[in-house]
């Protein structure tokens, strides 16, 4: 896999590559890593994320203990210690008429 872009936070580290796929490594203990409900395994090597109803993300945001993505579709799917264990579209941006991005 041809990796385009790299996030580094604090404790938890993000790849994407060309094709959307998304892969992460690091802590595991506030569920950076979208893992099971119950699991707070930390990772010392690269683990695919699944995005439920995505196919493919282009762009991400760190924020504490929080991940948040954008997909190729524009839709935000957020993670972490506020946010749920398991991705989930962001309620707040469902219904918005244009795609959401992110500020450089």
């Amino acid at each position: 896999a041809i990796i385009t872009q790299v996030y580094a936070g604090t404790d938890i580290s993000y790849c994407i590559t060309q094709d959307g796929r998304l892969f992460g490594w690091g802590s595991g203990e506030t569920h950076q890593l979208a893992n099971e409900a119950d699991d707070f395994q930390d990772s010392f090597y690269p683990i695919e994320l699944k995005m439920p109803e995505s196919k493919g993300v282009k762009d991400l945001s760190l924020a504490g203990t929080n991940t948040i993505v954008i997909d190729v579709y524009g839709k935000a799917f957020g993670w972490g210690w506020d946010l749920g264990e398991q991705p989930k579209e962001i309620e707040a941006c469902k219904n918005m008429n244009q795609k959401v991005t992110m500020a450089a």
